[in-house]
């Protein structure tokens, strides 16, 4: 159980976004790395739950609705630097409340 729990938190902790003129870079497990081009991009979404001020994650969409991208959990990720990423225009967010109020 206690290896289990290390295994997702180590997933969680690991994985790393940087944010360069052309795109995103998502590392994960601090070797596996993929770039997402900004105009590869349709959409993003972003969900919020019971902290309306915290993203929780950020699943970024190519041109075809359903093509996933990539994917980042938010929570590991200080609550500005998480608000941030959200707000780029590049990744054209749509916001998904969750359990929140829906913002304006």
């Amino acid at each position: 159980m206690v290896g289990l729990f290390a295994a997702i938190a180590a997933l969680v902790y690991s994985t790393r976004v940087t944010v360069t003129d052309h795109g995103l870079i998502i590392r994960t497990w601090y070797v596996i790395r993929h770039s997402i081009p900004f105009d590869e991009i349709g959409h993003s979404k972003v969900q919020y739950l019971a902290e309306a001020d915290w993203p929780v994650a950020l699943t970024v969409y190519g041109h075809d609705r359903h093509a996933v991208l990539g994917r980042v959990a938010l929570k590991a990720v200080r609550k500005q630097d998480a608000k941030w990423i959200c707000s780029l225009p590049q990744l054209k967010p749509e916001i998904h409340p969750g359990l929140t109020k829906a913002r304006v």
